[in-house]
């Protein structure tokens, strides 16, 4: 325990690490994002 606080407190870690929302909401935003940020990069 004391090893995973650690890790946490110096930023090793990340609370929502893992955490993906679900469904077709979301899945369309990720999507978009995706494509915005593809056509930036590539300018």
């Amino acid at each position: 325990m004391k090893r995973m606080l650690e890790k946490l407190y110096y930023g090793e870690l990340y609370s929502n690490e893992g955490v993906l929302p679900r469904g077709k909401e979301f899945e369309q935003v990720n999507s978009k994002f995706s494509r915005l940020e593809e056509e930036f990069t590539s300018r």
